[in-house]
């Protein structure tokens, strides 16, 4: 009942997904207790459409912390923000909970906030997603992802190092160009 209370109280004040753990009976697929209609209707966030073009996901340790790594990537999103969202869970879920939880938002690009405590979900989420939404665009970041990373055939981009500037760049330029390789973007850090 807390978690439920403290889900309703953030939503209030940002406009996220907030995944509600799956030993739940009650299911709420936003923050607000958004039931399916087209629009949010979290106060301060009127007309705010739920499907993202955008969806920043973050899968937590546990629930007594917050992601800060989507939340800094959507500030820096520029005029993208308004059509970005953020999807907050925990290690509680099965990757085909993951996946089904970021098909169902419909979104264009999905990016991944890659750690030590989640890589292997992400990666078996991605592959999921791979069968199920070929065309969705997934890109990770993170610690866990590196040059050498083993699995970059599972996304259509990674980031390495700080992403503000770079994951802004690719939101801009989807659907451009059609890339067949994982492109592996190395950007210079953004406060020398």
């Amino acid at each position: 009942e807390r978690l439920r209370s403290n889900q309703h109280r953030r939503g209030q004040r940002l406009p996220y997904i907030r995944c509600q753990p799956p030993s739940s009976q009650a299911r709420y697929p936003h923050a607000c207790g958004w039931t399916g209609q087209d629009v949010c209707h979290a106060p301060g966030y009127r007309d705010l459409p739920v499907t993202p073009d955008i969806l920043l996901v973050a899968v937590n340790a546990r629930y007594s912390h917050c992601a800060f790594a989507v939340r800094s990537l959507h500030a820096n999103l520029g005029e993208l923000a308004g059509s970005a969202r953020i999807l907050e869970t925990d290690l509680n879920l099965t990757p085909l909970q993951l996946a089904t939880q970021i098909a169902e938002t419909h979104p264009r690009i999905v990016s991944f906030s890659v750690y030590l405590w989640n890589v292997r979900l992400i990666e078996a989420a991605a592959r999921i997603l791979r069968t199920v939404t070929p065309r969705l665009r997934l890109i990770a970041g993170g610690p866990e992802i590196t040059a050498g990373y083993p699995h970059a055939a599972l996304f259509d981009a990674l980031i390495i190092g700080e992403g503000e500037t770079a994951f802004r760049t690719l939101c801009r330029q989807h659907g451009q160009t059609p890339e067949s390789a994982p492109a592996v973007i190395t950007p210079p850090p953004e406060d020398p």
